[in-house]
């Protein structure tokens, strides 16, 4: 009697729901898939499998509880950042605000870099730094897809470049920066508390004509430092005046620094929170024969790690004034280990966390 056989339909004893589920992670977790990209419909699985639509779904709910899918409603099963795995070798990326080499970035931007790499490395993550000062969008994120990278540290302030990176799904930080109502996690150094640290210091050596000297914008790092200061002096009875407060901007800040030295009115204490602005105070200060310390006391600003091999040389065989510090290596660990925890758990609130600063005398 010959033996006939019937052609298998959906529902009539295609592979398990396991079966699918394992082949659809083979795929997601080898890239086929990318971070932010939609799997085929369930009509379209039940099809390539010749199963019930049940089926499919009962795996892709699988995959969705080990995070690596994500339906959502109307739209289907989003591939998500986790399926990039850092132990199959998918890179941590540090996209960075500049277009120039990292060999030549600024002194903030390329110590950020160095100690990024060093906890990357004590998980045992690759690190891709990006400078894409010059990039459009749509080449940030090839570049996140060609690497395949599984989350983004970032600096850039362009609303374009993030919205493009939220998209596809991965995790994202805000680093040394911070945008109002990005919704995203920013770790900064605490420039507010600097500030008061720094008030208090100049009130409690005895200083009465207390001047702020920086950058006054809505820059994030001059919001937080100038409130600082305003709110420490006031704390202290001497509320900051307006002729003794500075708006010494990149590229003004040595006319700026020449002007507040002149004359009998001068300020007998500045507040200067940038290396550029200590750098044209000390500048301004040796072309009118004063010295710091001296005719007028100064607090500055400086990375730890760059205290003695950068800041201190700006006051040459002087003495280094008091300075606000903070450390780049503890924002650079702290941000990996943030972007590892919103990794696994990607609905987490958006937090602002500060790096802390302190008040560094010498002698």
């Amino acid at each position: 009697m010959p033996i006939t056989t019937k052609a298998r339909g959906p529902g009539a004893g295609g592979r398990t729901s396991t079966e699918i589920c394992a082949e659809l992670r083979s795929e997601v977790v080898s890239g086929k898939f990318a971070p932010g990209q939609y799997l085929p419909t369930e009509r379209q699985l039940s099809a390539r499998y010749e199963v019930a639509q049940n089926t499919v779904r009962r795996a892709l709910k699988a995959l969705e509880a080990e995070k690596l899918i994500a339906a959502e409603p109307r739209q289907g099963y989003r591939v998500l950042a986790r399926a990039n795995d850092p132990e199959r070798g998918c890179p941590l990326a540090f996209v960075n605000w500049n277009s120039a080499p990292a060999e030549s970035w600024s002194n903030i931007d390329a110590e950020l870099l160095r100690e990024l790499q060093l906890a990357a490395d004590e998980r045992g993550w690759p690190l891709l730094s990006m400078a894409a000062g010059e990039l459009a969008p749509e080449q940030v994120l090839e570049r996140l897809g060609t690497a395949r990278s599984f989350g983004v540290l970032t600096s850039t302030l362009d609303a374009q470049t993030l919205d493009a990176i939220r998209g596809t799904g991965l995790p994202v930080l805000m680093l040394d920066q911070w945008i109002e109502g990005s919704g995203l996690d920013s770790i900064m150094q605490d420039g507010h508390q600097g500030g008061i640290l720094a008030a208090r210091h100049l009130v409690a050596a005895g200083c009465k004509r207390i001047a702020w000297f920086g950058w006054i914008s809505p820059n994030a790092h001059s919001m937080a430092r100038f409130g600082g200061v305003s709110a420490g002096l006031t704390g202290e009875g001497r509320p900051l005046t307006p002729e003794l407060t500075f708006n010494a901007g990149p590229g003004e800040d040595l006319a700026v620094a020449r002007r507040m030295l002149k004359g009998k009115g001068r300020p007998d204490g500045i507040i200067a929170l940038w290396q550029g602005s200590c750098a044209a105070i000390k500048q301004a200060a040796d072309e009118l024969g004063l010295a710091i310390g001296r005719d007028f006391q100064l607090v500055g600003w400086s990375m730890e790690e760059t205290f003695e091999s950068r800041y201190s040389k700006i006051f040459g065989s002087g003495p280094v004034p008091p300075t606000i510090t903070w450390s780049v290596r503890t924002m650079a660990r702290t941000a990996v280990a943030r972007l590892a925890q919103r990794r696994d758990d990607p609905d987490m609130p958006a937090l602002q966390i500060r790096i802390p600063v302190r008040l560094r005398l010498t002698e």
